[in-house]
C-alpha cells in the first residue's frame, strides 16, 4: 500500500514539475515545434502587443494532437518575441470572458478556438 501511495505522490510531483519547467527544446526528429526562420522574420517587424488567447487550459490543449502543435508553437512565439503573450480563458467556467470576440449570435467559439488579438483588432480561429 505504501508503495502505491509513494508512486502516486511521485507521479503528481513529476507532472507538476513538468508543467512548470517544461523542457523547451524540440525533441521531434522533424523539428515540429521549432519556429522557422521565415516565420521569425515575418514577425520581427511587428512591435505592437499581440495576445494569443486559448479558450481552454493547457491540459486540454496538450491532450489533443492538433491543439498540442498549435499550443507549443504559440509558446515558442511567446518565448521568441517580447510583444507576444499567451492567455487562457476557461469558456465553460467563465463564458462571458469571450463575449467581445463574438461578432454575431452565430459565432461559434469553443474550447479549441484560438483568438489572436492586437489592439482593437482580433481574429478567431476555430478548429474544424
Amino acid at each position: 500500500m505504501i508503495v502505491i501511495v509513494l508512486v502516486v505522490i511521485l507521479n503528481i510531483i513529476g507532472s507538476s514539475l513538468y508543467q512548470k519547467y517544461r523542457p523547451s527544446g524540440d525533441m521531434t526528429m522533424t523539428d515540429l515545434y521549432t519556429l522557422s526562420d521565415a516565420s521569425k522574420e515575418l514577425l520581427s517587424d511587428v512591435t505592437a502587443p499581440v495576445n494569443i488567447i486559448f479558450c481552454a487550459m493547457p491540459d486540454i490543449l496538450t491532450a489533443n494532437n492538433s491543439m498540442r502543435y498549435i499550443y507549443y508553437s504559440a509558446l515558442e512565439y511567446e518565448k521568441a518575441f517580447d510583444n507576444i503573450t499567451i492567455e487562457y480563458k476557461d469558456i465553460y467556467k467563465n463564458p462571458t470572458s469571450i463575449e467581445k470576440y463574438k461578432t454575431s449570435n452565430a459565432s461559434d467559439i469553443n474550447q479549441y478556438s484560438v483568438i489572436i488579438e492586437s489592439g482593437t483588432e482580433f481574429r478567431v480561429f476555430a478548429r474544424q
